[in-house]
């Protein structure tokens, strides 16, 4: 659950 929250995380801040 971690990790997908980690990713979550990137990805939102690319979008950014």
């Amino acid at each position: 659950m971690k990790l997908f929250a980690l990713f979550v995380k990137e990805f939102y801040l690319v979008l950014l």
